[in-house]
């Protein structure tokens, strides 16, 4: 178990070195996604979709800020 074992060690831990640079200076924007699906809601009940009578502002406000797939 010698010498191969601990140039073995020396690599993971020079990658996993390498890892935790790139993940924290080098991998660019920090992003925040939020993914909502509504299983049970009609689109025409929601505002954001078209409905003048909805009372769903915070979805509503979320849509406005936000990305709005329609299909």
């Amino acid at each position: 178990m010698g010498r191969k074992f601990t140039v073995g060690i020396l690599i993971l831990a020079f990658l996993a070195g390498g890892a935790w640079y790139w993940y924290t200076h080098l991998r660019g924007p920090n992003w925040n996604v939020i993914v909502v699906t509504l299983g049970s809601t009609r689109a025409d009940h929601v505002g954001c979709y078209g409905s003048p009578d909805a009372k769903t502002p915070a979805l509503d406000e979320l849509a406005q800020r936000g990305v709005l797939f329609e299909r």
